[in-house]
């Protein structure tokens, strides 16, 4: 029987679904009230345990997070398996994005602003979202499940990943992240929902970002470090972009006295877009967690396995 130690919240249905499994033993804690005697004992960990937890924990053999993404984990020792939950924020997330197009592009900020104001005035004309090219710069589950969202809306929709492979239906053009510079001129929309490697941190630089259409919508719901910070804060002084939507900020939080907060155009919430306890989001993930129990008491490996070299 393996020591389990869940270092997350869970409801008492899912603790009585955990405790038939008789392979395992299991203790229940969170990150910042679990003990060193707790960690001691931990084979298995479900939550997302810090690196300095984990270097307590000597008999760990596998971590399966609740979240997606695991790039805090890079300098994690190859002897420990590491699984996430790939594919369950995706439909979330993909709402939150297709709702950050619609916010922009209908003028959704200043007509709240001048309702408050109490001003009946017209801002010209509305983007309208069908038609409009749309660039989805991570194909994953989030980047892939915003487009199909997007095509059904009428939107040309392009996709950027790792490497390339089938190219959906739904999708116009895929381009390897290597050359897609040439495409960020024509894209009314651009998001980015890529996991933080070496290779992502500022992808959209300075240099990048002027390629884009002063006009464009830019929304980021990966991680803050895909966007230089400063570089934006420079360009959106200077009038760029109709809005840019951030869910995630390098710096995350952002400070409280930092100059981004006030900018017309930037829309910033506090990294909320697949937040683990919303709706369904909570079940989906359990039922993953549950699936790759089973499948580990069977001899099986657990699905979504994390490639250390890759962080993904």
């Amino acid at each position: 029987m393996q020591n389990v130690l869940v270092m997350m919240q869970v409801t008492e249905q899912d603790q009585r679904d955990l405790e038939k499994m008789n392979a395992y033993h299991f203790t229940y804690s969170d990150r910042k009230s679990t003990t060193d005697e707790q960690l001691a004992d931990a084979e298995i960990i479900i939550g997302m345990p810090s690196m300095e937890q984990i270097r307590k924990a000597p008999k760990l053999t596998w971590i399966q997070t609740p979240s997606a993404g695991t790039d805090m984990y890079r300098d994690l020792p190859e002897s420990i398996r590491l699984s996430n939950a790939y594919g369950v924020y995706g439909p979330f997330i993909a709402e939150y994005m297709v709702g950050c197009v619609f916010l922009v592009a209908k003028q959704w900020p200043q007509y709240m602003h001048q309702q408050r104001e109490r001003q009946w005035k017209e801002n010209g004309a509305l983007q309208q979202i069908r038609g409009m090219k749309v660039l989805s710069v991570g194909m994953g589950s989030i980047g892939s499940e915003f487009l199909k969202r997007m095509h059904a809306l009428g939107a040309e929709c392009y996709g950027v990943r790792r490497t390339v492979h089938d190219q959906p239906d739904y999708v116009k053009e895929l381009r390897p992240t290597s050359d897609f510079d040439d495409l960020l001129g024509e894209m009314d929309a651009v998001a980015l929902s890529m996991p933080e490697t070496p290779e992502t941190i500022h992808l959209f630089n300075e240099e990048r970002m002027r390629k884009m259409k002063q006009s464009a919508i830019l929304i980021n719901v990966g991680r803050g470090s895909a966007i230089d910070t400063d570089a934006l804060l420079k360009m959106t002084g200077q009038g760029w972009f109709s809005g840019v939507c951030l869910d995630v900020l390098d710096p995350e939080p952002l400070p409280l006295n930092h100059p981004l907060w006030t900018m017309p155009q930037v829309h910033i919430t506090p990294h909320i877009s697949g937040r683990y306890y919303v709706n369904g989001i909570q079940q989906a993930v359990m039922g993953l967690i549950k699936e790759n129990l089973q499948l580990a008491a069977e001899g099986k490996d657990p699905v979504h396995q994390v490639n250390h070299s890759l962080g993904y």
